[in-house]
């Protein structure tokens, strides 16, 4: 070739790179790859320089380009040439000696090399292609080689302390590099592309004889690294069976150091320089799986996995043993990585028949984007354990949507153990600063085969849980023990795995879930969320087949056929929000117990009702807290534990526990320092809480225990555990409280259809129940047989010796323990006062009363204690009339307990009138008219607690305060008293002058 013709060839190519740069970045990567293999097809040759003390030689025939020469270093080879390319259907044959184990070749002549033949090399011997101004595999690229391959747009490649063999300046390169190849050096601000997009059909199949890779291959158990900037895959196939393959550069200069041990190579990234861009598109395929190891290593700033492409490691089906490991796929994005559409994954799995433990997939990056179904996977087809999901990104983790083409296949991450597999699922972990699963997108952990299910962890500044798919699949965090329905595999036997959520705010919306289920054989896991807010908000979409509208929730749940216990749901927060038909619930439809449902937080807030419409008719949920027991097997409901600063429960949302089957209805247990029960929905559904057992029913209600300093209860709000089956006894309710008011409706009752009402108390034990208020027509109720049947009226304990009992005589306010055909219960009362209801032999609509009746039955008692106070007297009204408050000594003589008085003469008390002022130094003393001796009454017990009072002395002197009040005294103070300006009446002339 002539001087001039070489000189317009290399300035063309000069040309051609620029361009094809200036395309990359404005046209795109489709047209970018186009005009490539148009020049490659028309420049394509490989021509050594003369830069070695023993220059390569190049032979070329039928296509086949014969390499020769170099200059050899102990087991290094050096090749340099001016160009390397391989044209479509050529072969491009490195003959080296078989004791080399390392081929270094650099391209030193400005132009990209062009891969679309054959590249091999003789022996075990690792080959290096190091071209600064690009690499190009097309789509019929192929490697035969013995050992690893590394290609890469680096300046040069570094030898220890020996020097470096740069391609930029080869001038500059030792003459003698005897050790292995230690790092690569890029110098340039941005190094040239990289690309493979070989899916060149080799002639082996893989390890497992189940196809033939198509793509750049390199013998099983070696390495393939690509390392340059912008290294793009556009449906090109990389493949190192039980190897390594690698990929990553840097953007800005810096070096890449390599570790050689053998045919094996790796490369380290430093974290201080900005790293290249990565692309795999349109079934871009990296896959590793062998019958061990296999390691897929990604480095990169922005990485993108897009329309169909895919990594895989893992034991290839049939392979593996016992003590075999998989290797893992790391990935390491310091930007933004971003897998999308359909069949995209990140697969890590032990395939079907095979054994050995799988790896794990661990995901490093700025920020992760997953949507359109792409999945990050773990799982087990064989026996062994599955390996575990672990993403730790810096901003915002997305996981968003479904697969198109398989609407099952949820975006998201996962570790499974399948219906084909034997050992123990692998857990997801995830640290995020803030975390969106939204249509149907789903964290999962869950065990269909033989082996327990593994957890999820997730720790996040932010967690929005929202929606659901085309198919109404929940966006959620899940834990499950699932059955294939295939008799041929296993059905889901183990233990169900935890779901563990720590963040600062969690909001779990429009049909959003977080749950763990049994639906095989095993317990399911429990659910614990530490957050500082956290939000439960509306339902799903209606979905016609299942007839039902998923509420956004946080569950537990043994489903229709599962067998097992089931977990707990555990919440600690600041604020928690249940609202619009979400619930925290905790359910069995199987055969096993339900969970516990336990909540921790300062400010609680259960409100509304959810509801739907299906062809028929409306269904509706309130939201709120349950246990329940839906199942015709014996078992038990869990209870429900709740502790607050404070507790709204309104507009119809509710804390439930209850059962349809044979086993008891859970118990509620509520410690709140204030509690608001209030409202009715539109439709009906009462706010409050309750423990009941279904007509169906064959257990009991539970026990409600609610222990505050104060308690309003209004406007139809209940506190109720009811037994609506036949002779089913209903639960008890305890109330320990300071002030506990009933208004507009309200209700506290323990009460049956036809069993054994259950018993309520009202107490407090640390300090006094000052008040018990119920207003227009409240009441609290231990009434059996309320379907006109049997049973025995429930008891009723009010304990307040210091306290007040108050109602309104009119509104209907009533305690009652009435029976139908059965015994009344028993009412016992100690109160300081009643007023305002009063014992009567039956209710009687227009009057507040307390009953203890049996319609056909034998009535029950009624007991008040009360300081010889007359509970039939109602409420005592108070004097309105002003009186004088001038003080005389008097006498009162016969009474059932010690007496004195005050008679209230002169000027004080009340003024005049509302328009004038009370003196500034009017004495006021209350005045209080006692009422007369109560009568016995047949069926009341009144026991008068009368505890001796203090001898009453009477006054001899006053004396002023420094406020100016007058003080009465008698005993004289350090100073002299006023005396008194009265004088001493004698008794008996006192009586004599009454006609005493």
């Amino acid at each position: 070739m002539s001087t001039m013709k070489r000189h317009r060839q290399h300035w063309w190519w000069k040309f051609a790179l620029g361009s094809w740069l200036v395309m990359s970045s404005a046209i795109g990567e489709a047209v970018l790859q186009t005009f490539a293999f148009s020049v490659n097809s028309a420049f394509a040759q490989i021509t050594p320089d003369s830069t070695l003390p023993n220059n390569s030689r190049v032979t070329t025939q039928n296509n086949i380009s014969t390499i020769e020469g170099g200059t050899q270093a102990g087991s290094n080879l050096f090749h340099s040439f001016g160009q390397f390319s391989v044209p479509t259907g050529g072969t491009a044959i490195f003959n080296n000696a078989a004791n080399i184990q390392n081929i270094i070749s650099r391209v030193t002549g400005g132009l990209a090399s062009n891969i679309d033949g054959i590249i091999r090399a003789n022996g075990t011997a690792n080959l290096f292609l190091i071209n600064p101004n690009g690499i190009i595999f097309g789509q019929n690229a192929q490697l035969n080689i013995g050992g690893s391959f590394v290609a890469t747009t680096a300046n040069a490649i570094a030898f220890g302390n020996q020097g470096f063999f740069s391609a930029s300046n080869p001038q500059s390169s030792s003459s003698l590099l005897t050790v292995n190849p230690s790092a690569l050096l890029f110098n340039q601000i941005a190094a040239a592309p990289l690309q493979n997009n070989s899916q060149a059909q080799g002639t082996e199949l893989d390890p497992s004889k189940n196809f033939i890779p198509k793509g750049l291959r390199v013998p099983d158990g070696k390495s393939l690294l690509l390392v340059g900037d912008n290294i793009s895959m556009n449906g090109g196939g990389l493949f190192a069976f039980g190897g390594r393959v690698e990929l990553g550069g840097l953007a800005e200069p810096g070096t890449v150091g390599i570790d050689v041990n053998g045919n094996n190579l790796s490369l380290s990234f430093p974290d201080s320089k900005l790293r290249a861009n990565l692309y795999l598109t349109n079934g871009a395929n990296v896959n590793v799986r062998a019958a061990s190891g296999g390691t897929i290593a990604i480095n990169a700033r922005n990485l993108k996995i897009l329309r169909g492409s895919q990594l895989f490691a893992g034991i290839s089906r049939g392979l593996g043993g016992s003590d075999v490991k998989a290797g893992d796929i790391l990935i390491n994005a310091t930007e933004a990585f971003t897998i999308a559409d359909a069949d995209s994954v990140i697969s890590n799995r032990v395939g079907v028949g095979a054994k050995g433990k799988g790896g794990d997939v661990q995901i490093s990056a700025g920020s992760l984007s997953a949507s359109g179904g792409a999945q990050l996977y773990a799982g087990t087809y064989g026996q062994g354990d599955a390996g575990s999901v672990n993403i730790n990104v810096r901003d915002t983790t997305s996981f968003d949507g479904e697969n198109q083409k398989a609407p099952n296949l949820h975006s998201g991450a996962s570790s499974k153990v399948e219906s084909s597999g034997i050992g123990q699922g692998g857990n997801v972990n995830l640290q995020t600063r803030l975390l969106r699963l939204t249509n149907g997108a789903q964290l999962d952990v869950s065990s269909l085969g033989e082996g327990n299910a593994g957890a999820v962890n997730i720790h996040a500044r932010d967690i929005v849980i929202d929606g659901q798919s085309t198919q109404l699949e929940s966006s959620g965090i899940y834990s499950r023990i699932n059955t294939a329905y295939v008799p041929e595999y296993h059905q889901g036997v183990g233990q169900g795995g935890d779901i563990n959520i720590t963040a600062d705010s969690l909001s779990v919306t429009n049909g959003g879930v977080i749950t763990t289920s049994t639906l095989g054989r095993g317990n399911a896991g429990n659910v614990f969320i530490n957050a500082r807010d956290i939000v439960f908000d509306g339902m799903g979409k209606f979905d016609r087949n299942k007839q039902i509208r998923q509420s956004s929730a946080a569950t537990s749940a043994v489903r229709d056929i599962g067998v097992g216990q089931g977990g707990s749901v555990n919440i600690t927060a600041e604020s928690l929000r249940v609202s619009n038909g979400a619930s925290l619930s905790t359910t069995t439809l199987g055969q096993g117990s339900a969970g516990n449902v336990l909540i921790n937080a300062r400010n609680i807030v259960l409100d509304g009702v959810g509801s739907y419409l299906n062809e028929v008719q409306s269904y509706f949920l309130p939201s709120g807290i349950y246990s329940q027991m839906e199942t015709k097997y014996a078992g038990q409901g869990g209870y429900v534990n709740v502790i607050a600063d404070s507790l709204s429960v309104t507009n119809g949302a509710v804390i439930t526990t209850s059962t349809l089957g044979p086993g008891n209805a859970g118990n509620v247990f509520i410690n709140a320092r204030d509690i608001v029960l209030d409202g009715v929905d539109k439709n009906g559904f009462f706010s409050g809480v309750f423990s009941t057992a279904d007509k169906k029913a064959i257990g009991n209600g539970g026990y409600i225990d609610i222990s505050t300093k104060s308690l309003s209860v209004s406007n139809g709000a209940k506190i109720a555990t009811i037994s609506q089956g036949n002779n089913n006894a209903a639960g008890s309710i305890k109330v320990v409280a300071r002030s506990i008011r009933l208004d507009n409706g309200a209700v506290i009752a323990a009460e049956t259809a036809s069993g054994k009402g259950g018993n309520i108390t009202l107490e407090n034990h640390r300090e006094n129940l000052d008040l018990l208020l119920i207003r227009r027509g409240s009441r609290i109720s231990t009434t059996a047989g309320i379907e006109n049947q049997g049973g025995d009226g429930g008891n009723i304990t009010i304990n307040a010796p210091h306290g007040f009992i108050i109602a309104v005589p009119k509104e209907n306010s009533d305690i009652t323990a009435n029976a139908f055909t059965g015994k009344g219960g028993n009412v016992q009362i100690s109160a300081f006062g009643v007023y305002g209801i009063q014992f009567r032999d039956k209710e009687n609509p227009q009057t507040s009363d307390i009953t203890a009746s049996s319609q056909f039955g034998i009535n029950g008692t009624v007991e008040l204690n009360t300081p010889d106070i007359d509970p039939n007297s109602g409420l005592v009204n108070l004097p309105v009339v002003p009186v004088d408050t001038q003080v005389a000594q008097t006498c009162t003589a016969g009474s059932t307990v010690a007496k004195s008085s005050f008679t209230i003469t002169g000027r004080g008390g009340l003024p005049p009138n509302p328009g004038e002022a009370l003196s500034a130094d009017a004495v006021q003393v209350d005045l209080v008219t006692l009422n007369p001796k109560v009568g016995n009454t047949p069926a009341v017990s009144t026991n008068p607690i009368n505890p001796t009072p203090d001898r009453i002395v009477e006054a001899t002197g006053w004396v002023i305060a420094a406020n100016g009040d007058v003080i009465l005294t008698n005993s004289a103070p350090t100073v002299t008293p006023h005396s008194s300006w009265q004088r001493t009446a004698d008794c008996r002339v006192f009586n004599q002058r009454q006609g005493g």
